[in-house]
Protein backbone atom coordinates (compact mmCIF):
# COMPACT_ATOMS: atom_id res chain seq x y z
CA UNK A 1 0.00 0.00 0.00
CA UNK A 2 1.37 3.12 -0.72
CA UNK A 3 0.24 7.13 -0.77
CA UNK A 4 1.00 8.48 -4.33
CA UNK A 5 2.02 11.92 -4.45
CA UNK A 6 -0.10 14.52 -6.46
CA UNK A 7 1.81 17.96 -7.19
CA UNK A 8 -1.42 20.32 -6.57
CA UNK A 9 -3.02 18.58 -3.73
CA UNK A 10 -2.43 18.32 0.28
CA UNK A 11 -1.28 15.03 1.28
CA UNK A 12 -4.72 14.34 2.78
CA UNK A 13 -5.91 14.29 -0.35
CA UNK A 14 -3.39 11.75 -2.13
CA UNK A 15 -4.78 8.94 -3.44
CA UNK A 16 -4.17 5.15 -1.77
CA UNK A 17 -2.97 2.42 -4.15
CA UNK A 18 -1.62 -0.78 -4.47
CA UNK A 19 1.63 -1.47 -6.06
CA UNK A 20 1.39 -4.03 -9.00
CA UNK A 21 4.42 -4.51 -10.82
CA UNK A 22 7.79 -2.67 -10.24
CA UNK A 23 10.01 -1.24 -13.29
CA UNK A 24 13.81 -1.82 -13.30
CA UNK A 25 16.30 0.86 -14.68
CA UNK A 26 19.43 -0.08 -17.11
CA UNK A 27 20.98 -0.31 -13.79
CA UNK A 28 18.95 -2.83 -12.51
CA UNK A 29 17.16 -0.60 -9.77
CA UNK A 30 13.93 -0.09 -9.25
CA UNK A 31 12.82 3.61 -11.01
CA UNK A 32 9.43 3.45 -11.23
CA UNK A 33 6.10 1.14 -10.18
CA UNK A 34 2.93 0.37 -12.25
CA UNK A 35 0.15 1.47 -9.01
CA UNK A 36 -3.30 0.74 -9.21
CA UNK A 37 -5.43 3.12 -7.83
CA UNK A 38 -9.44 4.19 -7.27
CA UNK A 39 -11.14 6.18 -10.07
CA UNK A 40 -13.94 7.83 -10.69
CA UNK A 41 -17.30 5.40 -9.22
CA UNK A 42 -14.98 2.74 -7.92
CA UNK A 43 -13.20 2.20 -11.18
CA UNK A 44 -9.83 1.04 -10.92
CA UNK A 45 -7.11 2.81 -12.65
CA UNK A 46 -3.26 1.70 -13.07
CA UNK A 47 -0.76 4.46 -12.97
CA UNK A 48 2.66 4.43 -13.83
CA UNK A 49 4.40 6.95 -11.36
CA UNK A 50 8.25 6.97 -10.13
CA UNK A 51 9.08 5.34 -6.85
CA UNK A 52 9.88 9.16 -5.69
CA UNK A 53 5.82 9.89 -6.00
CA UNK A 54 5.25 6.59 -3.74
CA UNK A 55 5.32 6.82 -0.19
CA UNK A 56 4.68 3.35 1.04
CA UNK A 57 1.93 2.72 4.26
CA UNK A 58 2.62 0.05 6.90
CA UNK A 59 -0.10 -2.46 6.55
CA UNK A 60 -0.07 -4.92 9.51
CA UNK A 61 -1.31 -8.58 8.84
CA UNK A 62 -1.05 -9.90 12.58
CA UNK A 63 -4.92 -9.27 12.71
CA UNK A 64 -5.44 -10.37 9.36
CA UNK A 65 -7.64 -13.61 10.47
CA UNK A 66 -9.98 -11.96 12.95
CA UNK A 67 -10.87 -8.73 10.71
CA UNK A 68 -11.46 -11.56 7.32
CA UNK A 69 -14.18 -13.08 9.34
CA UNK A 70 -15.89 -9.67 10.98
CA UNK A 71 -19.10 -8.30 9.63
CA UNK A 72 -20.01 -4.77 9.52
CA UNK A 73 -22.23 -4.79 12.81
CA UNK A 74 -18.74 -6.84 14.54
CA UNK A 75 -16.31 -4.29 13.61
CA UNK A 76 -16.78 -1.59 16.41
CA UNK A 77 -16.79 -4.23 18.66
CA UNK A 78 -13.50 -5.63 17.09
CA UNK A 79 -12.53 -1.90 17.35
CA UNK A 80 -12.72 -1.87 21.11
CA UNK A 81 -10.98 -5.43 21.57
CA UNK A 82 -7.64 -4.08 19.36
CA UNK A 83 -7.86 -1.09 20.87
CA UNK A 84 -7.58 -3.06 24.47
CA UNK A 85 -5.40 -5.26 22.94
CA UNK A 86 -2.76 -2.59 22.48
CA UNK A 87 -3.00 -0.41 25.24
CA UNK A 88 -1.34 -3.54 27.37
CA UNK A 89 1.30 -3.45 24.70
CA UNK A 90 2.00 -0.40 22.98
CA UNK A 91 -0.49 2.79 23.18
CA UNK A 92 -1.92 3.01 19.87
CA UNK A 93 -4.33 5.86 18.68
CA UNK A 94 -7.76 5.05 18.05
CA UNK A 95 -7.68 6.71 14.67
CA UNK A 96 -4.67 4.36 13.95
CA UNK A 97 -6.53 1.18 14.31
CA UNK A 98 -9.21 2.43 12.49
CA UNK A 99 -7.06 3.92 9.60
CA UNK A 100 -5.52 0.15 9.59
CA UNK A 101 -9.00 -1.85 9.57
CA UNK A 102 -10.07 0.35 6.50
CA UNK A 103 -7.03 -0.46 4.73
CA UNK A 104 -7.58 -4.47 5.19
CA UNK A 105 -10.76 -3.86 4.42
CA UNK A 106 -9.95 -2.11 0.73
CA UNK A 107 -7.33 -4.24 0.37
CA UNK A 108 -9.57 -7.42 0.77
CA UNK A 109 -12.25 -6.13 -0.86
CA UNK A 110 -10.07 -5.43 -4.18
CA UNK A 111 -11.13 -1.79 -3.66
CA UNK A 112 -7.68 -0.71 -4.31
Amino acid sequence: MVLVHQDNQLRGSWKLGKVEKLIKGDDHKVRSAIVKVNGEGRKANQLKRPINKLYSLEVRSQDEDKSNSASVPETQANIEQLVQDQQETTPRRRAAVMADMIRKQWIRDEYI
